[in-house]
């Protein structure tokens, strides 16, 4: 069964690998992309070439794995970041390029598995260099995956705190959940391949290998339709930057004696939380769909930076917590107004900024406690009563 599904695997790598290279496209992540599925590839190779009786050369190690937790981490940054900074890039190499060159040096076996008769000597391991390969490469992918979740998780506060929305491509959810599914699932595949020992193995080699081939798919297909989301992201680092520039221009040299590390003076602070509490009134920015910080930024005339800090430290919000609570209001006052009786809740919703049912919904409880069904329901209730 392994090698039906490492056959699959291969092929599908390489058919995502060259659907991806031939794209128009020349974001960094495409080419991390095609290096992740082609390291996959790498290890579905051995088993597949060996069912041929065509053993794999010396080159092809298992210690390519060392680099799945490196390129995993560097596919998601270069989805977020425009600009990656790969000045550490050898020391997330050197334990890939330590173990391959001991593998060499001293005639390391390099294919954990079986043992074939019929292999040359560095296809087959013996149980002491297959657990120190497996708990290497295991810890490996574990921290690398914690790290990478740490960013993704940051890249989601940095989200809610510039987008009053949010949707798939925006947030990479899915990352989330295949990256956590695959590496859970493959660590215990290991370790019960360690506690258990050769019994097993052959076993546990089917599974790694349908682990691995699913993954490609899962990954390749996902990845391909995965635009990055850097270009719509405001890093806080240029953000910083504009500010500084923002405020010179804005205020000049009088003003700039207000400030101090990119803090608000109380004065000034009260100044543009009124103006931005008026503005929210009046105009009502909040029922644009995909309202962002920027935009608000540009209608007020106040750097982004600031409108950041007065709606995180003086209202004790994120942008998103803020936008959609004036959206919540939004609604209920429409619910609450006879007129819009001929109006389905999602209607109400959408004509208040909502963009999707799932967000409406779960904002709508998170400010009243109750659904919007619950809400209307309760509004006829009391206009009958009285």
């Amino acid at each position: 069964m392994s090698n039906i599904f490492a056959s699959a695997g291969v092929v599908t790598g390489i058919f995502y690998s060259f659907i991806i290279l031939l794209s128009r496209t020349n974001y960094k992540s495409k080419w991390w992309l095609i290096l992740f599925l082609t390291l996959l590839n790498l290890t579905l190779l051995p088993p597949l070439l060996i069912l041929f009786q065509t053993f794999p050369p010396l080159w092809i190690n298992a210690s390519f794995g060392l680099l799945w937790g490196p390129t995993l981490y560097y596919y998601v940054a270069s989805l977020l970041k425009e600009k990656i900074n790969y000045k550490w890039l050898p020391l997330h190499l050197l334990p890939f390029a330590i173990y391959y060159s001991l593998s060499f040096i001293f005639g390391i076996e390099i294919i954990p598995g079986p043992p074939d008769l019929q292999a040359p000597h560095h296809i087959n391991s013996n149980p002491a260099s297959f657990i120190l390969f497996s708990s290497i490469q295991s810890c490996s992918l574990l921290g690398y995956s914690i790290f990478t979740l740490f960013v993704l998780n940051k890249h989601a506060k940095n989200i809610r705190n510039h987008y009053s929305y949010t949707d798939v491509h925006l947030t990479i959810r899915w990352s989330y959940v295949i990256i956590i599914f695959f590496v859970s699932a493959y660590i215990f595949v290991v370790l019960v391949e360690q506690i258990v020992g050769n019994h097993i193995q052959y076993i546990t080699h089917d599974i790694q290998s349908i682990l691995i081939a699913s993954f490609i798919y899962v990954l390749g297909y996902l990845g391909i339709k995965q635009q990055p989301v850097y270009l719509n992201m405001i890093d806080e680092q240029v953000l910083n930057k504009e500010t500084e520039r923002e405020t010179e221009t804005e205020h000049n040299t009088q003003s700039k004696e207000k400030y101090s590390k990119n803090k608000l003076d109380e004065e000034l602070k009260e100044s543009y939380k009124t103006k931005l509490l008026h503005h929210l009134e009046t105009e009502k920015p909040y029922l644009q769909a995909k309202l962002c910080i920027n935009d608000l930024s540009e209608s007020l005339q106040i750097p982004k930076h600031f409108l950041s800090q007065i709606i995180n430290d003086s209202l004790g919000h994120t942008f998103y917590s803020l936008i959609n609570s004036y959206r919540v209001n939004e609604v209920k006052q429409r619910i609450q107004n006879d007129i819009n009786e001929q109006f389905t809740l999602l209607a109400i919703a959408f004509d208040s900024g909502f963009n999707s049912k799932s967000g409406f919904n779960q904002n709508f409880k998170l400010e009243t406690g109750m659904t919007p069904l619950e809400f209307k329901n309760k509004t006829k209730a009391c206009k009958t009563s009285n």
